[in-house]
């Protein structure tokens, strides 16, 4: 699933969006890395919850 963060664009290609969206990515980065920071912690919050 995080390679579909890549780029709604290339969404579709996922794993060669990264040599298709290579600019795409870059501006992605750190909403990527941000994504992936916010996916666990808000599995331990359900964990948390329940």
């Amino acid at each position: 699933m995080s390679e579909k963060i890549c780029c709604p664009n290339c969404a579709h290609i996922n794993d060669a969006c990264a040599k298709t969206c290579e600019n795409c990515h870059a501006d992605l980065v750190s909403g990527y890395q941000q994504t992936q920071e916010i996916k666990p912690k808000k599995k331990k919050s359900k964990g948390y919850e329940r």
